[in-house]
C-alpha cells in the first residue's frame, strides 16, 4: 500500500518500487526476527540499485511521470 501511495503522490514509479521493501524493514525485524530483517535490508538495497537510474532522472525531469488515476480517453477519428 505504501508503494501505491508513493506513486499516487509523486507520479514516479521508481519511488513506489523502492518504498515497498523499505517500509517492510522494521516489521520484518520486529515480527519475524533478525534473519528476515537482514533479508529485507538486502532486498531493499537490490531494489534501490535496480531503480537508481530512474531515481537519478527525477530531479532533472527526464523520468516519465505516471498518473495512475487518469481516466483513459479514446482517440477521436
Amino acid at each position: 500500500m505504501i508503494g501505491l501511495i508513493g506513486v499516487l503522490i509523486s507520479h514516479y514509479l521508481p519511488i513506489g518500487a523502492v518504498l515497498i521493501p523499505a517500509a517492510f524493514i522494521l516489521p520484518a525485524f520486529y515480527c519475524y526476527g533478525i534473519e528476515a530483517g537482514i533479508l529485507t535490508v538486502i532486498m531493499a538495497i537490490i531494489m534501490l540499485q535496480r531503480h537508481m537510474p530512474g531515481l537519478k532522472n527525477i530531479p532533472s525531469g527526464t523520468e516519465p511521470r505516471k498518473d495512475l488515476l487518469k481516466v483513459p480517453r479514446r482517440k477521436k477519428g
